[in-house]
């Protein structure tokens, strides 16, 4: 995690928060006899499953936003396309490769929609080469960077995002934690940093 001065954001590495999501996803599966910890295989269509990892994803990513305490936007920063998307569980789990790609694109479809949060994904520049970028001399590559980021940044509207719209969507996936209070801190936690 860094702060960048010139756009007045905190980037926070999105990869660092799935792999944290991921690990206390299979705990609980672990916890509650759905896998056996001799042979884990994550079965990504069965609708209990996807509860657990939504859960645990969106949990971890509103709390990576609450829990930051530099100043600034807080920008999740994706450098990974989808079918990479899963450091811990390639190293403990065996899942559907297909399976888990739809999931997580649903996924962040729904948090982008639903969640005050911005989130920044260029596939193309891992987290380390957009922090020395970020750091460097603005010319070229990093400049384009810069611009881009910004664009993203100046354009997301969080008076776009309503509660009643996400209640009804933790309704449905049993997200109880995402109540209005916790809602409203990240949501405030957003504003508090406009400028």
């Amino acid at each position: 995690m860094f702060y960048h001065q010139q756009t007045n954001c905190t980037f926070i590495d999105y990869d660092e928060v799935i792999d944290k999501a991921f690990k206390y996803a299979i705990d609980d599966l672990l916890n509650l006899g759905m896998v056996l910890i001799e042979e884990i295989c994550v079965n990504f269509k069965d609708n209990d499953v996807k509860n657990i990892f939504r859960h645990h994803i969106i949990h971890q990513t509103c709390e990576a936003v609450l829990n930051c305490k530099m100043t600034g936007y807080k920008v999740l920063y994706i450098s990974r396309p989808e079918i990479s998307f899963t450091t811990y569980i390639d190293t403990v789990a065996t899942y559907d490769i297909k399976c888990l790609n739809k999931f997580i694109s649903k996924l962040y479809k729904d948090m982008v929609k639903y969640l005050p949060i911005i989130f920044y994904n260029t596939p193309h520049i891992s987290y380390k080469k957009f922090y020395e970028l970020m750091i460097g001399p603005l010319v070229g590559e990093s400049l384009q960077e810069l611009n881009m980021v910004l664009n993203v940044v100046n354009t997301f509207d969080s008076t776009s995002y309503r509660f009643d719209e996400l209640r009804k969507y933790s309704k449905k996936h049993k997200l109880s934690f995402l109540s209005e209070e916790y809602f409203n801190g990240i949501y405030t936690k957003k504003l508090l940093y406009c400028r």
